[in-house]
């Protein structure tokens, strides 16, 4: 399978709409052209993951729809490549984005098995282990993380927005306030 365009992969990592939507006209033109490969799917996964949370404000269908669109690639990929870590680190993606975060940490634990029996792995890509801090609503870890790599994922930075956000525990707005400013660019 061809690996997809290094643009489409630029498209990928900024978390714009515009930049998203062209991400997926992108890879479900590659689609047409190579079929179902394994790095179209997971492309796709990651980017209508990414349009699910990008849209969840709006006041109609639009969010759900890209998730579900999100989870019904993940399935396909798992379909084609059952025993892989990938495809079960991309499922593990859409199921946490899309607010599964039971099933997105199972699907990491499965993936982080698989990855052992493989030769050289010894634990979970840098992607389960934000993803897992996100479904495990560990802000501190998320803050923490997205600070360290400050200028390299913008996908951390979301998630670590989103963790602190959607706290429901009693905090002083001042500690939220300087996580927010940890992980913002101009911070």
């Amino acid at each position: 399978a061809e690996p997809i365009a290094s643009i489409t992969k630029e498209r990928l990592e900024e978390l714009t709409f515009p930049q998203q939507y062209a991400a997926i006209r992108d890879l479900h033109r590659s689609m047409r052209k190579q079929g179902e490969s394994e790095p179209v799917l997971s492309g796709l996964v990651r980017a209508y993951s990414h349009l699910g949370v990008l849209t969840e404000y709006f006041m109609n269908a639009t969010p759900k729809v890209f998730k579900a669109r999100s989870l019904l690639y993940a399935e396909r990929l798992l379909a084609r490549h059952p025993n892989s870590a990938s495809a079960f680190g991309h499922r593990a993606y859409a199921r946490g984005l899309a607010g599964f975060h039971m099933s997105a940490l199972a699907d990491i634990e499965r993936g982080r098995e698989l990855d052992m029996g493989e030769p050289g792995a010894s634990e979970a890509p840098d992607g389960m282990k934000i993803l897992e801090y996100y479904c495990k609503h560990d802000s501190e870890k998320l803050v923490d993380w997205a600070d360290k790599n400050n200028d390299e994922d913008e996908v951390d930075r979301l998630l670590a927005f989103l963790t602190i956000e959607f706290d429901r525990r009693p905090c002083r707005p001042a500690s939220a306030g300087e996580a927010v400013r940890r992980i913002s660019r101009a911070g």
